[in-house]
């Protein structure tokens, strides 16, 4: 039996008892004290024999109900169903009333017998409701329990639909990003070969750690922090001198759970938008903090400032589009994403989404690169 079974005990013990009190006030058997007795065993027993033949009913519902025939040959099936239970069910009751319960109660066979006649006609409508309650029951409980397999098949559904989503995002920005460095090595080649092998050297490093998360679509920021640092070392290859880095972030946060390859668009916009059109070269800061329930990450420069109308296209680019849509997918209106020119110089990116601690990595200090 199903782990519900209890419940279906508790109940028919109730009714047992309830209608054996009922039925004895009714028939004035309160002031016989053996006929009282009598009246609640055999409320008992009739129920309890109900207990014993639900089961059964419920199979042979399910059966019926995953037969392949016609609704008036079920309803048929039906009917020879509930006068064969109702038949097993009186076998049993009368069996045990007038052999067991009677002689146990000392109650005579005429008192029986009387007893047994005047409740016959109520008993059989008992009888009619309680089958068809089990049918009702069960029907409404496999009814439920699609129900729910179904809603269980929708969000999976979903979460394939916007995981299979997230992982066309992610690998958009592959090519992407390798489409931009592959073409900074074409280009450091033509006057530093020493210099493109080097970035060649770190592009490879990079490329394999990138391989060892395929399909993983969150990270720990320090996680994220090693994969930002293996592209700012090919970075730093082509600027030298000109390009610092500076990353302001408290160890604590260190556990927190983002998105995976969130930062390398942003870093790669301020270094192609903010650095590289200044001759002297500037300065990235990456930094994060918590505010209430949220992560803040910002990605800030103090190279070149950018036109408004510059600015609201470069938010349609590749990079800025692409993580704008991933944290749609993965934070639906829980997060926020703000890009806007800074005070004096440059201009900073900002990402605001749900803070979430997972396993503590070891931290190793990364204020300056």
């Amino acid at each position: 039996m199903k782990a519900r079974w209890y419940w279906f005990l508790i109940v028919f013990l109730f009714l047992g008892v309830f209608l054996g009190t009922l039925v004895g006030v009714i028939y004035d058997s309160v002031a016989d004290k053996e006929l009282y007795q009598y009246a609640i065993s055999r409320q008992v027993l009739f129920w309890l024999v109900w207990f014993g033949l639900y089961q059964p009913v419920i199979l042979l519902n399910q059966r019926l109900n995953e037969a392949k025939i016609k609704r008036n040959a079920k309803i048929v099936w039906h009917g020879l169903m509930f006068i064969g239970t109702i038949s097993i069910h009186h076998i049993i009751y009368f069996l045990i009333s007038y052999f067991v319960i009677a002689p146990i109660l000392d109650v005579s066979p005429d008192s029986w017998l009387h007893y047994f006649t005047i409740n016959g006609l109520t008993g059989m409508q008992v009888n009619f409701i309680a089958y068809w309650a089990i049918v009702l029951i069960d029907y409404t409980s496999n009814y439920y329990r699609r129900y729910k397999d179904e809603e269980l098949k929708s969000t999976q559904m979903a979460e394939k639909l916007a995981n299979a989503e997230l992982n066309a995002l992610k690998m958009q920005l592959h090519p992407h990003f390798l489409f931009n460095t592959l073409h900074a090595i074409s280009a450091l080649m033509h006057r530093d070969l020493i210099s493109a092998e080097k970035m060649i050297n770190r592009l490879s490093d990079l490329l394999r750690y990138s391989l060892q998360k395929t399909g993983q679509q969150l990270t720990s920021l320090h996680h994220e922090l090693e994969f930002l640092e293996l592209y700012l070392e090919i970075e730093k290859v082509r600027f030298q001198d000109r390009l610092k880095v500076q990353i302001n972030i408290h160890p604590e946060l260190m556990d927190a759970e983002v998105p995976h390859l969130i930062l390398q668009p942003l870093v790669e916009n301020a270094l192609k938008h903010g650095i590289a059109p200044i001759a002297q070269g500037g300065e990235i800061i990456i930094s994060a903090e918590q505010s209430d329930s949220l992560l803040v990450l910002r990605v800030s420069d103090n190279g070149k400032s950018i036109p408004q109308q510059k600015l609201d296209k470069l938010k349609l680019g590749i990079g800025l589009q692409n993580t704008q849509m991933r944290l749609e997918q993965l934070y639906s209106d829980a997060h926020s994403f703000a890009v806007d020119n800074c005070n004096e110089n440059g201009f900073e990116v900002t990402l605001k989404f749900p803070l979430k601690l997972i396993p503590a990595y070891e931290y190793q200090n990364l204020n300056v690169l």
